[in-house]
C-alpha cells in the first residue's frame, strides 16, 4: 500500500511533451522498499513452512478421511485382519500436500501475490504490477471474501452460462458477417489505409461479442444506421429481427442470467452468515437447545454454555480419551471413544440437561406412545399381581381360623 501511494504521487505530473521520460527523484525508494517486500514474502513463506505445513497436512488428511468414511470403511472390511495400513492413494495425497495444505492458505495466497508483484514489476520496470499487490486486501477483509466467494462458489454455474452466452454470439457472428457486414463498419466511406473491422469471421465474433455486451441496447447500437426503400423492406424486417433477438436472448436473458446467479449466491452466503452467528450466539454448542429454552428452564444461558455444557470441557475429554490406553479406560469411557472413532455423537446429550425436561418433551410420538402402551401393561399386571396377593392372604385366613380351637 506504501509503495503504490508513492507511485501514485511521484507520478503525478503532466506528460506534455511527446516523448518525454520522467524519472522522479524518490523511485529509487521504491524500488528498495519493493525489494524489501520480496525478502519478506519469501521469508513469511519459509516461517510458515516450518511451523505451519506439517499441522495443516495433517488437518487436510483429517478432512479427506472424514470426507471418504464410506470408501475407508469398505477398505477397513476389505484389509481387516491382515494388519495392513489404511493409506490415502498417491494422488489425493499429492493434492492435499501441494493444494489444499499449501497453496490453497490464505497466507500462501498473499505471499505469492505479493511476489509475483514485485519480482516481476521490478525486473522489467513496470510500475503498474506493483499495483497487483493490492488484492491482498482481500484476504483481511471479510466482506471482500463473500463477494469474491459469491463469484467463486458456482463457478461451474457461471462458466457453463458464458459458455452457452459465447456460442449464441458466434452464431449472430455468423449471420452478421454473412448478411449485414457493411452495417457493422461505423464509416460508411473509410478512408485509405484506415483499419475496417469485421472483413473475416473471426473479426467480426471479436466485434460482436466486444460492443455485444457492452451496448445496452445490443450489437444494434454498434451497427451504422441505413435509410431504406420500400424495394428494401425485407432487409429492414431481417435487421430488426437480427436486434431485437440478439437484445431479448445475449442481453437480457444471458447476461441477467449470469448477474443472478451471483446475487443468488451472495445472498445465499449472507443467510448461511447470519445463520451461523444466530446458531454461535444462541444455540449451546453441545446440547444444541435454544437459549430460549434454557431461559425458560431457570438457568441462565452464558451459565449454561460455560459451566452446565462447557464445550472445551467435552474437547479435553475427548483428547484424554485419545491419549489413553484401552485397557485403562472404563466401560464409559470405551464407549465414548468407540462412538468418537467411528464418527457418531450420540454419546452428547441432545436437546438435554439436567436443568430442563426438553428431551422429553420432544420425544419422538412413536416412543411416547410405546413407554404409555407399557405404562398400562404395568399398571394392570401391578392390579392383577395385587389381587392375587390379596386372594392368597384371604385363604391363609380361612386356613388358620379351621384350625384355632
Amino acid at each position: 500500500g506504501v509503495i503504490n501511494v508513492m507511485i501514485f504521487f511521484s507520478f503525478a505530473h503532466d506528460f506534455s511533451k511527446e516523448g518525454e521520460k520522467y524519472e522522479p527523484s524518490n523511485i529509487s525508494l521504491v524500488n528498495v522498499l519493493a525489494v524489501f517486500q520480496m525478502v519478506f514474502s519469501l521469508f513469511g513463506i519459509g516461517l510458515w513452512c516450518f511451523f505451519r505445513f506439517v499441522l495443516e497436512v495433517e488437518l487436510s488428511k483429517m478432512r479427506w478421511m472424514n470426507a471418504n468414511k464410506a470408501q475407508q470403511k469398505s477398505l477397513e472390511h476389505a484389509h481387516k485382519g491382515s494388519g495392513k495400513e489404511i493409506e490415502i492413494p498417491r494422488l489425493a495425497e499429492i493434492k492435499l500436500r501441494v493444494f489444499d495444505a499449501f497453496l490453497n492458505q490464505s497466507e500462501m495466497r498473499t505471499y505469492f501475490v505479493t511476489l509475483f508483484a514485485y519480482v516481476w514489476g521490478y525486473y522489467h520496470e513496470s510500475y503498474a504490477l506493483y499495483s497487483i499487490a493490492l488484492l491482498v486486501v482481500i484476504n483481511f477483509s471479510r466482506d471482500m471474501l463473500y463477494t469474491l466467494k459469491a463469484i467463486t462458489l458456482h463457478y461451474d454455474q457461471l462458466l457453463a452460462t458464458l459458455c452457452l452466452s459465447i456460442l449464441v454470439v458466434w452464431i449472430y457472428s455468423n449471420i452478421s458477417f454473412w448478411y449485414f457486414q457493411p452495417y457493422l463498419n461505423p464509416i460508411e466511406a473509410p478512408n485509405e489505409g484506415q483499419y475496417i473491422p469485421c472483413l473475416t469471421l473471426n473479426d467480426c465474433f471479436f466485434h460482436v461479442i466486444n460492443f455485444g455486451f457492452r451496448s445496452g441496447g445490443g450489437i444494434a447500437e454498434y451497427m451504422r444506421a441505413e435509410v431504406y426503400t420500400n424495394e428494401h423492406m425485407s432487409k429492414y424486417y431481417a435487421k430488426f429481427s437480427l436486434d431485437i433477438s440478439f437484445f431479448m436472448i445475449v442481453n437480457i436473458m444471458l447476461l441477467n442470467l449470469i448477474f443472478g446467479i451471483i446475487l443468488d449466491t451472495f445472498s445465499e452466503l449472507r443467510e448461511i452468515s447470519e445463520l451461523k452467528t444466530h446458531q454461535s450466539e444462541n444455540v449451546c454448542y453441545i446440547c444444541n437447545l435454544e437459549r430460549t429454552d434454557i431461559v425458560k428452564s431457570g438457568e441462565e444461558f452464558e451459565t449454561h454454555r460455560l459451566k452446565t455444557h462447557n464445550m472445551w470441557s467435552y474437547v479435553y475429554y475427548l483428547c484424554r480419551l485419545k491419549l489413553l490406553n484401552e485397557k485403562d479406560m472404563d466401560s464409559d469411557q470405551i464407549y465414548v471413544f468407540n462412538k468418537q472413532e467411528s464418527g457418531d455423537i450420540k454419546f452428547l446429550p441432545k436437546e438435554v440437561s439436567r436443568f430442563t425436561n426438553q428431551g422429553e418433551e420432544e420425544a419422538p410420538k412413536e416412543e411416547l406412545k410405546a413407554i404409555h402402551i407399557l405404562k398400562e401393561k404395568a399398571t394392570k399386571m401391578h392390579e392383577d399381581l395385587n389381587q392375587k396377593f390379596m386372594g392368597v392372604i384371604e385363604n391363609l385366613k380361612k386356613k388358620n381360623g379351621k384350625t384355632e380351637p
